[in-house]
This record gives structure tokens, C-alpha cells and sequence, in this order.
């Protein structure tokens, strides 16, 4: 077993809050940006007719609870990094393992995505050969690098222990947008916050809702314009579900 899947075991074993199952499939999907649909399908797989009878695609990746339909901060990891991958191609878990076992690694943890440091530990590698594996021109593997880049470079890990705190984009169509909001397992219950502090998007964009002015709501939380701002356009957006 690598250092990495150590880690994340024993992480585990010792109630880490990061695999706590602590958010919706709705919740997720405001925080990684993707419609709930899309994140059932990865989180769940789904089943799909074929001539030869029903076939059944699996997850992507194993989710905190299953019973409850819950999910964890590395499920949240998870499912940022599977975005970021995605772009426009189609793939499969197994087109995702198999790129992580080419970069040399004899076993990865049980959530590579979230703790294969990918950004560290050879970007360019990893596309190339996930390109190649997916049939992608040297074209799409540029477009796909620029934009998983772009993905890796939101997410604070510890070294060997993994992913700390995650920025998800203000807007989702938006991959190089501020970093004004924070999402971290010990940081107000895992709730979407103004990366630095302790308050939620949520209480921001409630106060304006409700009709105070965004002046105002900065200034009662010591915040700028620009984080009021960007906390509300953040939760609009979850008519993206």
C-alpha cells in the first residue's frame, strides 16, 4: 500500500471529519458546481438499456453514506477533480484508474482522486496519458490539462494526509474566478464560507434576500463589497441543479 493510501486509511479509522457524511446531493452539487443529475450518475452509477438486456455503469466513486444519500469533503474533492477531467470527453472510472496507475504508483488509495496529488505529481503525464487513453487529439489533451490545472489549483491539501480546504468557483462557467469562498471540514460544519472566516454564503446571501443593502451586510461582517458579492452570486447559482 502507498503513503498516500495509508493516509487516507488510517485518516478514516480515526474519524477524520473529512469522510464525515455531512452533505446532500444538492449541497454537493452547489459546492462542485454540477447539475444534482450529473453527481447521482457519478456518485451511484445507473443502470441503461442495451440490446444484450439492462447493463449497469458504477460510480465513480464510493460516497460516504450510501443508505442515506450523503456525501463527505472527499467526495466533494472527488467529484471537483472528475469535473475538471471531464471537460467535454467522455470516460470511465476505470480510464481514471488506469491513468493514475501509469504514473508509477503500485496502489492507489481508495479515493485517488482526492488524494493522488496529481497537480505535484505530474499533470502533464497524467493528461497525456488519460488523453491517450480516451483517444483525445493533442489538441483536447492541452484543453483538458489547462482546465484540470485549473481544478487542482483550488484544492489546499497536507502532504501525504490530502485535501484540507477546497475553493469551488464563484460561478460555474468560471474556472479561473477568485477565491472568495472556502469550503473545509472544520470550518462551520463543512459549510460554504468567506474563505478567512467563519461565515457562511448562505447567512450573506439570507441578509440581502431579505432586503438589506450589500453595504450594509459588509459592513456588519467586516467583509468588502466584492465578498458579499461574490458569496451571493455563489448560492444563486444553485439553480444549477
Amino acid at each position: 500500500m502507498s503513503p498516500m493510501a495509508r493516509g487516507a486509511a488510517a485518516a478514516a479509522q480515526a474519524g477524520d471529519p473529512r469522510f464525515a457524511p455531512s452533505y446532500s446531493f444538492l449541497e454537493a452539487a452547489l459546492c462542485v458546481r454540477l447539475p444534482v443529475g450529473t453527481l447521482r450518475v457519478w456518485a451511484l452509477g445507473r443502470s441503461y438499456p442495451t440490446a444484450s438486456g439492462e447493463k449497469r455503469t458504477p460510480p465513480m466513486f464510493e460516497i460516504a453514506d450510501r443508505e442515506e444519500r450523503l456525501l463527505s469533503f472527499v467526495n466533494l474533492i472527488e467529484a471537483h477533480v472528475l469535473r475538471g477531467l471531464r471537460t467535454k470527453h467522455e470516460f470511465t472510472m476505470q480510464h481514471v484508474k488506469k491513468a493514475l496507475r501509469e504514473l508509477g504508483r503500485f496502489q492507489p488509495p481508495d479515493h485517488p482522486l482526492a488524494f493522488e496529488d496529481i497537480l505535484t505529481d505530474g499533470a502533464d503525464l497524467f493528461v497525456e496519458r488519460f488523453g491517450r487513453l480516451i483517444n483525445l487529439n493533442r489538441a483536447g489533451q492541452i484543453a483538458m490539462r489547462e482546465t484540470l490545472i485549473a481544478h487542482l489549483k483550488r484544492i489546499d491539501r497536507a502532504g501525504i494526509h490530502g485535501p484540507v480546504r477546497f475553493f469551488p468557483f464563484i460561478r460555474s462557467e468560471d474556472v479561473e474566478g477568485s477565491k472568495t469562498v472556502s469550503i473545509s471540514p472544520t470550518v462551520s460544519f463543512g459549510r460554504p464560507v468567506i474563505a478567512g472566516t467563519r461565515i457562511t454564503t448562505a447567512e450573506i446571501a439570507g441578509r440581502v434576500n431579505a432586503g438589506d443593502m450589500v453595504e450594509k451586510v459588509a459592513e456588519d461582517f467586516d467583509v468588502t463589497t466584492q465578498q458579499v458579492t461574490d458569496a451571493i452570486l455563489f448560492e444563486q447559482q444553485e439553480s444549477i441543479a
